[in-house]
């Protein structure tokens, strides 16, 4: 099912391209976070048998059992604050954002530094595992003192919980203290309006059967790390200025454009003259998406070529 996102959110990177994403909505990142502990639970009734399994083979000490259940909280925190910590640290998002193609990434464009994602989950631990804990505590205590105290980690829980809700960005309140949005890269608006433009207006089928086939030409990562930001952006200027170019102009300049291009990357095949739009607008896609990867993984868009020279003086 397709998701609709109500807001966008506009990100200058530091090579000065404007980058306009999609944010997800509270239900969005709800359902992800559901997704997330759900493995969560299983990982934790794994744990939960294996410290049980030790504890019948060991021989404990006494106050073993203390020792071993100080181990399993112990342990127990590390797993539901190190989950998300990990997954965000090398992928830039958890298994249940990235079943959703949601990612995590810094709110200004800059690189998204360790310390935000420790923040940003850290808090998670006041916002809503504290409450969980002390309700668990409570239910255990008896029906009486929950009655009595129980409102209040509810009370908690929801203080934190409409912070997405009423935040122009639906941030929680671990993404306004570490500087983070959650978004989703692959739904770029500006991306889509330049890849689609010049096309011919197709019967909703074709239209279909053709978003369904791979791109016709494909661009190895090497290839576009070949281009820096300048070339980037003069080429999102041409493609938005060539629908006003005169017909003789704009073929003219397209042909020019994908000549220097296949030469600088070595691309392997020749490109007929009634498809130079068509490479141009998917090399620019290609290019772009290249952009939206490093700045989700916190890199900045460098010129592979410059970083080879350097090395070699």
């Amino acid at each position: 099912m397709e998701k609709k996102f109500n807001r966008l959110i506009e990100i200058i990177t530091p090579e000065n391209i404007a980058l306009q994403m999609p944010l997800a909505t509270p239900y969005h990142r709800l359902e992800a976070f559901l997704n997330d502990v759900l493995r969560l639970v299983l990982f934790t009734i794994l744990l939960s048998l294996l410290i049980v399994l030790l504890s019948n083979l060991l021989p404990l000490p006494s106050g073993g059992t203390f020792i071993m259940l100080a181990i399993f909280n112990i342990l127990l925190f590390l797993l539901w604050n190190g989950y998300f910590i990990y997954y965000e640290l090398k992928y830039g998002a958890t298994p249940g954002k990235r079943s959703l193609g949601f990612k995590v990434i810094s709110q200004n464009g800059s690189f998204l530094p360790a310390s935000a994602i420790y923040v940003r989950n850290i808090m998670r631990e006041i916002e809503l595992w504290m409450p969980m804990r002390l309700l668990l505590a409570i239910a255990m205590i008896g029906p009486n003192a929950f009655s009595d105290s129980g409102l209040w980690p509810f009370l908690w829980i929801l203080m934190f919980g409409v912070f997405p809700f009423i935040d122009k960005y639906h941030r929680r309140l671990g993404d306004l203290l570490s500087g983070t949005v959650v978004v989703m890269p692959g739904q770029s608006k500006l991306e889509r309006d330049l890849v689609v433009r010049g096309k011919p207006i197709v019967a909703k089928k074709e239209e279909e059967e053709e978003a369904s086939q791979p791109p016709k030409y494909h661009f190895s990562e090497a290839m576009v790390d070949i281009y820096g930001k300048d070339e980037l952006q003069i080429l999102e200027e041409i493609l938005r200025k060539s629908p006003k170019m005169l017909l003789r102009d704009r073929k003219e300049l397209f042909r020019t454009l994908v000549q220097k291009i296949c030469k600088k990357v070595n691309y392997p095949e020749t490109i007929p003259c009634e498809e130079y739009e068509l490479f141009l607008n998917l090399f620019y896609e290609a290019q772009r998406a290249n952009l939206e990867n490093k700045l989700v993984h916190g890199r900045s868009l460098e010129r592979r070529t410059r970083k080879q020279k350097k090395k070699q003086t």
